[in-house]
């Protein structure tokens, strides 16, 4: 079995190119199932039905960025199915200020262009056996935004705090892939 067979992977706003590469690399890495949306309010009645693994969303860090508005909604609106989703963006651009932009608006990982089929392999296997805790606090909610241990942090650790259903779900779902993945290998 390969380790990415089980996912279901979803990408929004992707142009050709983009969507191709994406594609191929899914398809190469022997991704379950892929669908790529290019209106936001398809992407949302998707999402309404199921739940995919993760969502790749091309992002142009502009005001009126379509990709952190569906962001936003995952993260919460009440409908929504799984605040927990992995999302991963992708951008053209690359200044730290763009990452860092991104992962404080709550995305697991950040892909700049133009993207390889080793940054998209690390990007989807990381997010899925490594994933990244919760963390909310009065002005966010998302994967925790520490990138490395600081150990000289001695503020209160958010991180192991607030499980809920979705995310023990999510959790579980991701655990079940990475052993059966370990156990084919």
């Amino acid at each position: 079995m390969q380790p990415l067979a089980d996912l279901t992977i979803y990408g929004f706003g992707f142009r050709p190119a983009i969507k191709t590469i994406v594609s191929a690399g899914c398809k190469a890495f022997d991704v379950g199932e892929k669908k790529f949306f290019d209106d936001p309010f398809d992407l949302w009645e998707a999402l309404k039905q199921s739940d995919p693994d993760i969502l790749f969303l091309e992002t142009n860090g502009q005001e009126n960025d379509p990709a952190i508005e569906i962001l936003h909604r995952i993260r919460h609106h009440n409908e929504s199915r799984n605040p927990y989703l992995p999302l991963i963006a992708v951008s053209p651009h690359r200044s730290k200020r763009d990452v860092m932009n991104a992962i404080d608006a709550g995305f697991h990982e950040y892909l700049v262009l133009p993207l390889t089929g080793q940054r998209l392999w690390t990007a989807m296997t990381n997010t899925v056996f490594l994933g990244r805790p919760f963390v909310r606090t009065k002005d966010y909610f998302g994967p925790c935004r520490r990138r490395r241990a600081d150990l000289s942090y001695t503020g209160e650790e958010r991180r192991k705090e607030g499980s809920q259903a979705a995310r023990q779900n999510q959790e579980e779902r991701m655990a079940k892939i990475a052993s059966s993945w370990k156990a084919a290998s």
